[in-house]
């Protein structure tokens, strides 16, 4: 089950989108249709890609529609407006865990 909220399901989109791609790009210019399935470094790539494309999305969506007031009571800053997460996780922090997933695919493979 995925569970998302306002345009967090494109984290999902981008990396999909991305890592199609890379595999059809990297098998039409290796003339190999296993290329993609053997080496590491294309998933890595496509992560990283989409990790940035993500992160920049995500960071504009954050800002977009941010506003802060600040309770009188407490003093404490509230951010009001519609949050952009998937796995309940904000969209702008998937960026970084992508490439870090990529980093650690290419160490591991």
């Amino acid at each position: 089950m995925i569970i998302w909220s306002g345009w967090g399901f494109l984290v999902a989109v981008i990396v999909f989108g991305a890592s199609l791609a890379m595999e059809f790009v990297t098998e039409a210019l290796a003339g190999n249709n296993r290329f993609y399935q053997v080496h590491a470094w294309p998933l890595a790539l496509a992560l990283v890609i989409s990790g940035v494309i993500i992160w920049k999305v995500g960071t504009y969506f954050h800002a977009k529609g941010a506003q802060v007031v600040i309770d009188k009571a407490t003093g404490q800053e509230l951010r009001l407006g519609r949050e952009h997460r998937f796995f309940f996780v904000p969209m702008h922090y998937w960026g970084p865990v992508l490439i870090a997933v990529a980093v650690v695919r290419l160490i591991l493979r």
